[in-house]
């Protein structure tokens, strides 16, 4: 895979994550926003939130982070997913934000939840 399209697809499930949840995110508290280990962000929700208390994000920047990672995860083929984990760890500097946090959480997941 060129790493070129794998950022771009990244950054792509990013922003759509990113749209979803930014756009529904008034009135929603923290408590209400954690991810939870049901429906499709199952699997990430845990190094979501494990990741994201390093760093304090916003109630909808973590389930945009929760979207995107899982995504990545349950769609992508394990060679695209090791291949844009290994593009972060370079420095993954095209990667946007979100796209670089959702990757960062699927790089510290154990090895049989990835």
């Amino acid at each position: 895979m060129q790493a070129e399209y794998l950022v771009t697809m990244a950054n792509d499930v990013a922003v759509f994550f990113e749209s979803v949840h930014l756009a529904t995110a008034e009135g929603v508290t923290a408590a209400d926003s954690v991810p939870t280990e049901s429906g499709p962000y199952r699997g990430v929700a845990a190094a979501v939130e494990r990741e994201g208390l390093q760093h304090p994000l916003a109630p909808a920047v973590y389930l945009a982070a929760s979207g995107a990672a899982a995504h990545i995860k349950n769609y992508w083929d394990p060679r695209m997913r090791s291949a844009i984990i290994e593009i972060w760890r370079a420095g993954g500097s095209e990667l946007s934000v979100l796209a670089g946090f959702a990757v960062r959480v699927l790089a510290n997941m154990p090895a049989k939840a990835k």
